[in-house]
């Protein structure tokens, strides 16, 4: 699953290349947690409430997590406990649905990808009554995404949604004046780069890479094709399945004839860090990435940007939620409040989390939210959207899996993308809750 809360994408933390920075800001700093006392020791007052949370970060950055943890304890007396994270973000998820299996009260605070907000619902609480007004600054498609069945079961931690990252150096020496706003464009602009490129001499350039492995990364690549000029997003607001339309197929078609073209054949096994690297070794012209990708080098002289995909892209990040059976709700919300205000913004630019999910905070001009990557967009582009996650539920795995397999095999050419798409249909109405789309004539298509 992509871009977790700082993600390992599975969209669900920093991975350890992007956090080097992050260590120059913070240094070397000690978590704190509770210990007992040594008979040397003078005696220290002990919390009365211990608050446990899963860790933001991988395991080997954990110290950085000290900052925050000392500044909630200094202001409300509550120590927190961190669980480290497990090394996957799958083994993360199943370890959270054992807690749930067991009716755990630990931990109280759960980092959750916003995939995931829809699968664990039934075992999360309800914010609304413990946050109140505080929710109300935030963006509204992320708390849209949040809220399953009238019930907001995570607070946005962080905005993160698909960007476009391209060569700046590279488009104005083919005459381009600025980015690609349609498909259409970019892929006219990624052929004559790459054409001139290859010209001059460097065969393995590429005018456009992406991540088209089979998994969660490419529902969001594919969504992006198709949702932004009006081919659905797979399940609607209310459950009927709307991918099976003719913009979907066109979409998914020309996708396929970028594979070996602009894109390398090998794309179709390109997870985030592949792309990555073929982009930042000066090989391709456009990527298409997360926020935390690594930072634009000024110095460099294959000048990089940053600007939105054409129309919008489909929403990472995720948020922060409480265990149903936490004994300590209240405490648990004070901690969610604290971490995801206004007041924290530079804590989290520091530990290289994302740009802020509150739009006040954003357009703040001494934010440091985007302290790595200077050009990156700070809001979220108009026409961007969530996957179905909160609609799906329990059942988005499945969707999603079938979904990205369905496209999988239009860019391998081995189905057509209407054929693809007639197949991925049926499989999706099989699952319970959801809904073929009604006919002129009131019936099921």
């Amino acid at each position: 699953m992509p871009r977790q809360v700082r993600h390992r994408h599975n969209h669900g933390v920093p991975r350890a290349s992007d956090l080097a920075a992050a260590g120059r800001w913070l240094g070397v700093l000690v978590i704190v947690l509770l210990c007992s006392c040594t008979p040397q020791q003078s005696p220290r007052p002990q919390p009365s409430v211990v608050l446990t949370t899963t860790a933001l970060l991988e395991n080997e950055n954990l110290d950085a997590e000290g900052e925050y943890i000392r500044a909630f304890t200094r202001e409300t007396g509550i120590a927190i406990r961190l669980i480290p994270n497990r090394d996957t973000a799958t083994d993360q998820l199943d370890q959270y649905r054992g807690y749930f299996r067991n009716h755990s009260p630990q931990p109280d605070v759960l980092v959750l990808d916003i995939i995931w907000q829809g699968l664990l619902a039934d075992n999360l609480m309800d914010l609304n009554p413990l946050l109140g007004e505080f929710t109300d600054p935030h963006y509204t498609e992320l708390l849209r995404n949040s809220t399953v069945q009238g019930r907001l079961v995570a607070l946005p931690l962080v905005n993160d949604v698909g960007l476009l990252y391209y060569r700046s150096d590279l488009l104005a020496e083919y005459g381009f004046a600025a980015p690609p706003r349609s498909w259409a464009q970019l892929e006219r602009m990624a052929r004559s780069i790459q054409a001139g490129e290859r010209r001059k001499g460097n065969a393995g350039f590429w005018g456009y890479v992406w991540e088209g492995a089979a998994y969660e990364g490419l529902t969001c690549n594919a969504m992006e094709w198709q949702g932004v000029e009006g081919g659905g997003r797979i399940i609607e607001a209310d459950g009927t399945i709307s991918v099976n339309n003719p913009i979907a197929e066109a979409a998914w078609e020309r996708a396929g004839r970028w594979v070996g073209t602009i894109s390398p054949p090998a794309v179709v096994e390109y997870e985030e860090a592949d792309a990555e690297n073929v982009f930042e070794a000066g090989n391709a012209a456009f990527m298409r990435n997360w926020p935390d990708t690594r930072p634009v080098d000024a110095h460099s002289h294959n000048r990089k940007g940053v600007t939105t995909l054409p129309r919008g892209g489909v929403i990472g990040g995720g948020g922060l939620g409480i265990n149903r059976y936490s004994k300590y709700p209240r405490e648990a919300a004070a901690f969610i409040r604290f971490f995801t205000g206004r007041s924290m913004r530079f804590t989290r630019a520091r530990l290289l989390l994302g740009p802020s999910a509150i739009p006040s905070v954003q357009s703040n001009p001494i934010s440091l939210d985007a302290a790595h990557a200077p050009e990156l967009i700070l809001a979220i582009p108009p026409g961007s959207f969530s996957r179905p996650s909160a609609v799906a539920g329990q059942a988005y795995d499945r969707v999603s899996r079938s979904y990205f397999l369905a496209v999988h095999s239009v860019l391998k050419h081995e189905r057509t993308a209407k054929a693809a798409l007639a197949s991925l249909e049926k499989e999706l109405s099989e699952i319970p809750g959801l809904r073929l789309p009604v006919n002129r004539a009131g019936h099921p298509r």
